[in-house]
Order: structure tokens, then C-alpha cells, then sequence
């Protein structure tokens, strides 16, 4: 947990504003940007980090939600999560986003799960066209690291 605190820290408060400055010279201003920031969280870290990020930058917060609902249990929707990993299932999505065209710089948050992305964010990826979208993806994790969350 010290280890998830440390990382959201460092990524508000030191990699988060090099991202808004690289934006800004190359004449991406934040007001002239539409932001959406997604996430997807069970616990509540990656909402938190996500709130934060809104905080800086502004745009609107969405948070990414199955249609089917999860296991409450913890350790039952990491192993539904795996095994849908491994079967390569989507689950369908309660969340969506009509307007996604009129966005041009997307925060994706997810948790690591299994070393990877959940499902859940993977049926979000391939619901929309990122296409001339900036995109910076950000990661909670308990300690393990990101594992292969930022190259899917």
C-alpha cells in the first residue's frame, strides 16, 4: 500500500506536470484540450488517483463499469478476471461514452491484475477508435509493478 502512495505521488506531483508542459509546447493548452479521464477500480485507488489527475488538469471523470456485476470478494473477481484473461473474454460494458470523438487527450487509469490489464479495460480499448487521440495511461498496483498494463 506504502508502495501504491508513493507511486500516485510521484506521478501527480512530478511526471503529470512534465506531461502538461510537453503538452503546452507543443500547443496543446489545457483549455484547449477536451479531457476525459477513465478508470477502472475496485477498491478505490485508481478513483483516487484518477480524482487527482481531474484536479490538475480538469475534464470529465468516467469510471469504467461492467454490465454484468462483479464479484464482491476480492479474491473471486481476480480469479474471474484471470480466467477471463485466459479465455480472452470481454465483458460487456454498462459504460459508454457517447461523445468520445469530441475528445482529444484520454487518461486511462486501471489497476494490475494477474500482471495485466483487466478485462474490463481491454473491452473498453477496443470499444473505441484512439486514432489522433493523445493517450497517457496510469497504473495502481500492489507492489508488483505494472507487469504488462502499459504495452497492451
Amino acid at each position: 500500500m506504502l508502495i501504491t502512495v508513493i507511486c500516485v505521488i510521484i506521478f501527480v506531483f512530478i511526471v503529470l506536470p512534465k506531461i502538461i508542459n510537453q503538452n503546452e509546447k507543443e500547443g496543446a493548452t489545457i483549455k484547449n484540450s477536451k479531457t476525459l479521464i477513465v478508470y477502472y477500480s475496485r477498491t478505490g485507488i485508481t478513483k483516487a488517483v484518477a480524482e487527482l489527475i481531474q484536479e490538475k488538469v480538469g475534464g470529465d471523470l468516467v469510471q469504467i463499469e461492467t454490465k454484468e456485476s462483479r464479484p464482491t470478494d476480492y479474491r473471486m473477481e481476480v480469479e474471474q478476471n484471470a480466467q477471463e484473461q485466459e479465455s480472452a473474454t470481454l465483458p460487456e460494458l454498462k459504460t459508454i461514452i457517447t461523445n468520445f470523438e469530441n475528445y482529444d487527450r484520454i487518461f486511462i487509469g486501471a489497476p494490475t491484475w494477474n500482471m495485466a490489464l483487466p478485462q474490463a479495460v481491454v473491452s473498453f480499448l477496443n470499444s473505441y477508435n484512439f486514432e489522433k487521440k493523445t493517450v497517457i495511461p496510469f497504473n495502481t498496483n500492489g507492489g508488483y509493478g505494472p507487469g504488462s498494463t502499459f504495452r497492451r
